[in-house]
């Protein structure tokens, strides 16, 4: 950085600000080391000048290092905050040129499928910037959205953000007893998560050459709480959303924006990508 530009001003208040600061704090730390020391001296001592000595340079070493450990908190909620700011950007960029693809596709009969694909694509942009903000390495994020059939009742998976090759259109039937991921989530009303399909409690459920191994469902309702369709978010790296506290805390959260939307375009998604 060239300082010659951007020069460092500081005004007098500033400055006295700082210092009346840091003498405060002094004080605190003073006194208390003082009143400590105090009332171990047995009756009639008093200190001696290297008991001072400990005492006041002791008391500068604390503040200094309170400041210093205060100084890194907030660079790290700095830091936090810009990370949080590309989400929300993100979010509010994608929910934009959604407005705008969907108003260019509002015509009947016109094919809306590239607009849920693109909103889930979106989706897999925000859950990526969520894990990078937590500093978690990021395999391929992909998404798809079931949606529920009467007769019999199963979710039939009618679209996909991103399209890896290998990927098909299937129907999962919601039987007794109850499958793992979608099928699970649309039944309990809750996002469910899947840590590793190769693990043993799923193998039997999943067909293992396939490329995802971590996976969190999110069943999508309409007002009335109606559970009309399911979102799944994958990752080809096992354990990729961390635990089912981090997918309700951080991960929900993170998409929420973007699957209101889904709620909102209920009609489209029922009678588009059949």
């Amino acid at each position: 950085m060239n300082l010659l530009k951007k020069p460092l001003t500081l005004s007098a208040w500033d400055i006295g600000r700082f210092f009346l600061n840091f003498l405060v704090a002094y004080l605190v730390f003073f006194m208390t080391l003082f009143l400590s020391k105090y009332f171990d001296l047995p009756a009639g001592q008093t200190f001696s000048l290297r008991q001072w000595a400990i005492i006041g340079v002791g008391s500068a070493v604390l503040v200094v290092f309170t400041y210093l450990r205060e100084l890194q908190v907030t660079k790290k909620k700095e830091g936090q905050l810009k990370e949080r700011k590309v989400i929300y950007d993100c979010i509010g960029g994608a929910i934009e040129k959604l407005i705008e693809l969907g108003e260019a596709q509002a015509e009947d009969g016109k094919d809306k499928t590239p607009y849920i694909a693109g909103l889930l694509r979106y989706i897999e942009k925000v859950v990526e910037l969520a894990l990078r903000e937590a500093g978690i390495q990021i395999g391929d994020i992909t998404s798809n959205l079931m949606v529920v059939k009467d007769n019999p009742l199963a979710l039939d998976l009618l679209y996909f953000g991103t399209y890896l090759t290998g990927r098909k259109k299937i129907v999962l039937p919601i039987t007794q007893p109850i499958l793992p991921g979608a099928p699970e989530a649309y039944l309990l009303k809750k996002a469910m998560y899947i840590n590793d399909i190769k693990a043993p409690e799923y193998k039997k459920y999943f067909d293992q050459g396939k490329s995802y191994r971590s996976i969190i469902s999110i069943p999508i309702t309409e007002s009335n709480d109606t559970v009309f369709a399911v979102l799944n978010i994958d990752s080809d790296i096992p354990d990729q959303f961390v635990s089912k506290d981090f997918v309700d805390k951080k991960v929900i959260p993170t998409v929420t924006p973007l699957t209101l939307l889904l709620r909102l375009e209920k009609d489209i998604i029922l009678n588009t990508g059949k």
